[in-house]
């Protein structure tokens, strides 16, 4: 099998699941609301701020391992 396609075609697949994931959960965001004291924050709402940073951040670390992936096919398809 062509390890160019295998490549490029993992590549897109994290890729699209990056992007699905960032679609969901939203981008990592900077927190300025560290700064402010909430004085009734549930445990729940901490909880689910938790989820969509780790979440935001898995996604975007796949569009990145994606974009390395389809680099990689490249280089290897020019060295041939």
């Amino acid at each position: 099998m062509n390890y160019v396609k295998c490549l490029n075609t993992i590549g897109l697949i994290f890729g699209i699941t990056g992007v699905v994931i960032i679609f969901l959960y939203g981008p990592p965001q900077p927190h300025f609301s560290s700064y402010i004291l909430f004085e009734n924050q549930s445990p729940m709402l901490e909880l689910m701020k938790k989820e969509y940073e780790l979440c935001s951040k898995i996604g975007l670390a796949l569009i990145g391992v994606g974009f390395v992936f389809q680099i990689i096919a490249v280089w290897y398809r020019t060295k041939d």
